[in-house]
């Protein structure tokens, strides 16, 4: 809220602006995935306003540059932590694919992938949700991903969900 009231009083440049938003969306994606409390993450946010708020001679494009840098630096320090967190995530709940998704589309954009509309993307699972014994058993033996908890396990994983684009 401080930096878009900074923003809208023209305190604060478009650019930090960006920034700021995207550090405080990384963040939030390593609560996500780091197994982190929320709470943990009050004094972060916290600090930072404080950054910009302080009373000292530094103007105010360069106490919002030390806040960027200071939730760069938090960023830093969790990234490894969420990412082995998302590899390990287990997607499965409809709201897991929500962000499951939500991730692969952002992946998309950033890597440049021209798609038409991104809003026809859907997710869909390389090895089905279900297994179905017919289909598999004529694929490999019998005995392929004969335990239910590994196989939801592994359809459930990151590497297993794709974009595919709706007709």
């Amino acid at each position: 809220m401080l930096a878009f009231r900074l923003k809208e009083n023209k305190e604060i440049s478009e650019e930090q602006f960006e920034k700021i938003c995207k550090l405080i969306f990384k963040l939030a994606f390593c609560y996500k995935f780091n197994d982190e409390l929320p709470n943990k993450y009050g004094p972060i946010y916290k600090s930072a306003i404080e950054k910009i708020l302080e009373e000292n001679e530094l103007k105010i494009e360069n106490k919002i540059e030390n806040a960027i840098e200071f939730l760069r630096d938090k960023v830093n320090d969790r990234k490894y932590g969420a990412l082995k967190g998302f590899r390990e995530k287990v997607f499965y709940t409809k709201k897991d694919l929500e962000i499951a998704t939500y991730i692969l589309k952002k992946i998309e954009k950033n890597e440049g992938t021209k798609v038409s509309n991104y809003e026809k993307m859907e997710i869909e699972h390389v090895l089905p949700k279900k297994r179905l014994e017919e289909q598999w058993t004529k694929l490999k033996n019998k005995h392929w991903f004969k335990d239910d908890v590994l196989y939801r396990v592994y359809a459930g994983k990151i590497g297993n969900l794709t974009l595919l684009e709706r007709e």
